[in-house]
């Protein structure tokens, strides 16, 4: 063997014989972890996302700018906007290694190289894991009847959100909404009633009690809400589409079911839209008097 392949033989040796001790594992999830709500789940999530950063191996592991949990999984909003969706089903018990040449804190979403979250400090790769564990574990049947209460009582207070933004083309994304334990499709479908509610109860007194100049208002902020909505129905689908075309890469959550969810959200949103036509064409015959 010629010297120079000798001393890259040594090299890569050597470096495996150092890699792992390059890797420390910090913490690993389990069931004797302390028990939150879904609504704290949630929350910790999005804060603890605020600390990740661009990978340094794979470029997938982009920083998180929004976790979107759904029923039957979550999707990482990528700060470029891209996502990566994974089904609780298929994802692994979550743990926080320590990668000490490139000074990071790794949270392992799935078995498959490339799929993980990378963080700048342990203390939010540990919230992310933790929180993680929990939505793995949410068909577990103490953690599903916790859950089916929690979403119960997110939707009761949904259900007490103002009219106003909702007329004005709001989605749940664009509210402060009081709790996000429920999923994204049932909450919009809660937005959905008030404003079907509403339109039986409570236009009668908006149209007793407003003058031209606010009615006129009204007919405005609804029809930039409509085109609101038309434009999310429109990225909803498009999102679906791209899903539902997609090729189901080996060890991956199958595209089609995300696809599903998108519609469903798309469906409702449309639902939205029509219910605020009604109620504009109404608006505007009483304000053509």
């Amino acid at each position: 063997m010629k010297t120079k392949q000798k001393i890259v033989l040594l090299c890569l040796m050597g470096f495996i014989m150092i890699l792992p001790a390059c890797f420390e594992k910090l913490h690993e999830t389990s069931s004797t972890q302390s028990k939150t709500s879904i609504n704290d789940v949630n929350e910790n999530l999005n804060q603890a996302v605020k600390g990740t950063m661009q990978g340094p191996l794979f470029k997938r592991e982009k920083p998180v700018s929004n976790v979107i949990v759904s029923k039957d999984g979550f999707t990482l909003v990528n700060t470029d906007n891209t996502t990566r969706y994974f089904d609780f089903n298929q994802i692994r018990d979550p743990n926080v290694t320590h990668e000490k040449l490139a000074k990071v804190y790794v949270v392992n979403i799935t078995h498959q190289a490339g799929n993980n979250v990378i963080f700048r400090d342990f203390n939010s790769a540990k919230m992310f894991a933790d929180a993680l564990y929990y939505l793995k574990h949410s068909n577990d049947p103490e953690v599903k009847q916790e859950r089916a209460r929690e979403n119960e009582d997110c939707l009761r207070q949904v259900r007490n959100t103002p009219v106003e933004p909702i007329l004005a083309g709001a989605t749940a994304a664009d509210l402060n909404l009081p709790c996000s334990g429920a999923p994204q499709d049932q909450i919009e479908a809660a937005l959905n009633d008030i404003l079907v509610e509403w339109k039986s109860k409570g236009f009668i007194s908006l149209i007793r009690h407003s003058t031209a100049s606010q009615l006129n208002d009204l007919i405005i902020k609804m029809e930039k809400g409509i085109l609101n909505l038309d434009h999310k129905v429109r990225q909803l689908k498009d999102l679906a589409d791209e899903d539902a075309r997609r090729v189901q890469a080996p060890g991956q959550p199958a595209p089609k079911k995300k696809a599903l969810e998108l519609q469903n959200l798309a469906h409702l949103l449309e639902q939205r839209k029509t219910i605020l036509i009604v109620i504009l064409n109404s608006v505007k015959q009483v304000a053509a008097y």
